[in-house]
């Protein structure tokens, strides 16, 4: 079954709580929360009280995603503010020994940037959960899905069955691609502004709809 994680990131935060509300009674099964340090990506959004608020909101699964330059030294912030997963960067300053000591502490997961080959995260897919594609070069909500990954989750998907973990795409996801996403083998998908710019209930409700007419493995 296909899951939605509306990235918060695009949601009011001026009504956070209804907000996240409303895309749980669509459906949604996860939240995203996407934290930038302003240096591994160019933009500054949350840290760990924020994560802790958001905690607050919901009992659905929570999944940070780390586009940091020093994983190491604020990861376990992150975990303590209540995050259920956390999503490591290939780019960054990650080891397996990381990998393996969050993996103990909560859910874990890598993340590829669209011009990362998959290869380069091979070393860890023995020991993570989820594994994110990007779809988008990260940083900004409300980009343009590029076509190019479309391969690269074909490959994370065969890779998936081998090893167990999930299959997570990001960036650029609406309506009228996600079929294409879904049948690409994405298992998890990460809808920012397709969920917030409107009514969150309906949106997502939408996206798992279209999402459920796809023949997927």
């Amino acid at each position: 079954m296909i899951e939605i994680s509306p990235s918060v990131l695009s949601a009011n935060f001026s009504c956070i709580k209804e907000e996240i509300e409303s895309a749980e009674r669509g459906g949604a099964g996860s939240f995203h929360i996407d934290v930038m340090d302003g240096h591994f990506v160019p933009n500054i959004t949350m840290g760990p009280v924020i994560v802790r608020g958001i905690r607050e909101c919901t009992a659905k699964r929570l999944d940070s995603h780390l586009m940091i330059c020093k994983p190491k030294k604020y990861a376990e912030r992150f975990v303590d503010a209540g995050s259920d997963v956390l999503l490591l960067h290939v780019e960054s300053d990650i080891d397996i020994s990381l990998i393996k000591k969050i993996g103990k502490m909560c859910g874990v997961g890598v993340v590829l940037n669209p011009s990362t080959p998959l290869e380069k995260a091979k070393e860890y897919f023995e020991f993570i959960d989820y594994l994110l594609v990007m779809s988008v070069n990260p940083g900004f909500s409300g980009q343009k899905f590029m076509d190019e990954v479309i391969p690269k989750i074909k490959k994370s998907r065969e890779y998936a069955e081998d090893y167990g973990f999930k299959v997570m795409v990001d960036g650029g996801i609406n309506k009228s691609n996600i079929a294409r996403v879904v049948d690409a083998g994405a298992q998890i998908i990460v809808a920012a502004s397709a969920v917030f710019r409107g009514e969150p209930e309906e949106n997502v409700r939408t996206l798992l709809n279209i999402a459920a007419g796809v023949s997927t493995k």
